[in-house]
């Protein structure tokens, strides 16, 4: 971040003056408070360096309405001890009405006294969005004051304690609420967020002492979505939401009720294991596929596709009676799974007829082959007849060219006939420039599988410059 201004330079000759000095006038037809208000919108750091155009901007920073701090917002990582006086003089110097938002990534060990100052700051001056990132610090607790801004629109708390008091009134006007990697207790997040009537988003990651979730959320007209990842203690969640349109979840298939809720238009179950060969009982994931039926973007891992796949009931092979008819955007991630296969894959993908956009995330999984595959499912594959009519874009992600890969691809490829872009992206592990070379040695085998106009594009992971990626991260924290 550059010096913050002090006073205007002193004037340069007209010969030497560049076009944009502080001693340069405003031109006539640019209107000085209209500009004072649209830089005050731009971010802090932005707005200092445009204060240079105009000896009139000079100290208009002392105005903004964002203030945004931390590592992640300024190249070179400013040092702790340089970072913290910038942002006290920031606020000490601040003499506008309103400050919109603050964002502050930073360790507060130390400075919490100081970070308590800002906080108090920015509620007598309105503000509306709260981002505070305290480096998995336990120095810091987040008291009941500063849970009842009645101005916040969006709060998002990372690395942090939260102090619930008995009643959240401050918060009624809240729209999005993220907290990850935050210490709070069963019934806690209930009374958090009983209040928020307004509430649209809730994110909830890395809750170590959360064993159980209700959201019962009737009275909340306006709640659409819901992200849960990675709470590895929860062991149930009850949903009551009619609402409720977007459901994300991450982390070990637990028991799930929904009750008031209607169909999902965006899904994702991502199941992941802890021991790696967690048995989850097939019913528990077919129950939540009832809620994803009307979703048109729906995000799965390999438990989901083995708990839908095709099963022997009463000596009869059964096909799963589940058609996902609305999903437009497929994306299946391999993880947790135990016996997936292309069998099952491609059977998955049957039953969502009007794909368009389908994802394979191959990586940290091998597509197992057995007796099983060998007797029955192999033979139902080579006699597959359906037509993937809708499907215009392929992405293999984390694809090594197995047999069962290849196999894969051999049908998927066959049986889209209107298919125009093929992407292969490279394992996340494998060695840098390895992908093209690599889809160089089958190219003869995919020209001759794929339809004539679809164009096939490689890439390495690090360096995914294909412009189609799905709508949800399945690996997201």
């Amino acid at each position: 971040m550059s010096a913050l201004p002090t006073s205007a330079p002193a004037s340069a000759s007209k010969k030497d003056a560049h076009p944009h000095s502080p001693s340069k006038s405003l031109p006539n037809y640019l209107d000085g408070n209209i500009m004072h208000h649209v830089f005050s919108l731009l971010p802090l750091k932005d707005h200092i360096e445009l204060s240079t155009l105009a000896k009139e901007f000079t100290k208009s920073w002392t105005h903004n309405r964002k203030l945004l701090f931390g590592d992640k917002m300024y190249p070179g990582r400013p040092q702790k001890e340089n970072l913290v006086p910038m942002i006290d003089r920031v606020f000490n110097s601040h003499n506008g009405p309103v400050i919109d938002s603050f964002q502050l990534q930073i360790d507060p060990k130390g400075v919490e006294e100081l970070i308590e100052k800002w906080l108090r700051i920015c509620i007598t001056k309105g503000i509306k969005e709260l981002y505070l990132s305290l480096s998995s610090s336990p120095d810091f607790i987040l008291i009941p004051e500063f849970l009842n801004i009645p101005t916040l629109k969006v709060l998002k708390i990372e690395s942090c304690d939260i102090e619930v008091p008995p009643v959240v009134t401050g918060l009624r006007n809240l729209h999005t609420l993220g907290l990850r990697s935050i210490i709070i207790k069963d019934g806690e997040l209930e009374t958090l967020i009983l209040n928020m009537k307004m509430l649209i988003n809730l994110d909830l990651g890395f809750a170590p002492l959360i064993t159980r979730a209700s959201f019962f959320l009737r009275e909340h007209k306006h709640f659409r979505a819901l992200k849960i990842a990675n709470c590895f203690r929860l062991v149930n969640i009850e949903i009551d939401c009619p609402t409720l349109q977007c459901f994300h979840y991450r982390g070990p298939a637990i028991n799930m009720q929904f009750y008031q809720v209607m169909p999902l238009v965006d899904a994702t179950f991502v199941f992941i294991t802890i021991n790696n060969r967690d048995y989850v009982p097939p019913s528990r994931i077919q129950n939540l596929a009832n809620q994803a039926l009307h979703a048109r973007v729906l995000t799965t891992s390999a438990q989901f596709q083995e708990a839908l796949t095709s099963r022997y009931r009463e000596g009869v092979l059964q096909e799963s009676q589940f058609r996902f008819s609305n999903v437009r955007e497929l994306h299946m991630a391999m993880v947790g799974g135990m016996f997936c296969n292309p069998y099952d894959i491609i059977m998955f993908a049957k039953n969502c007829p009007s794909v368009e956009k389908l994802f394979i995330d191959l990586n940290d999984y091998t597509l197992q082959y057995g007796v099983y595959w060998e007797m029955h499912q192999m033979p139902r594959l080579q006699a597959f007849n359906h037509y993937f009519d809708q499907l215009k874009i392929i992405k293999l992600i984390g694809i090594r060219f197995s047999r069962a890969e290849i196999h894969l691809l051999e049908i998927l490829l066959k049986r889209s006939r209107f298919l125009e872009t093929l992407i292969f992206i490279s394992p996340k592990y494998a060695r840098k420039r390895i992908m093209k070379p690599l889809v160089q040695r089958f190219e003869d085998l995919i020209n001759s599988w794929k339809a004539p106009g679809a164009k096939v594009i490689a890439f390495d992971h690090h360096n995914d410059e294909s412009g189609i990626y799905p709508s949800h991260e399945h690996y997201w924290s």
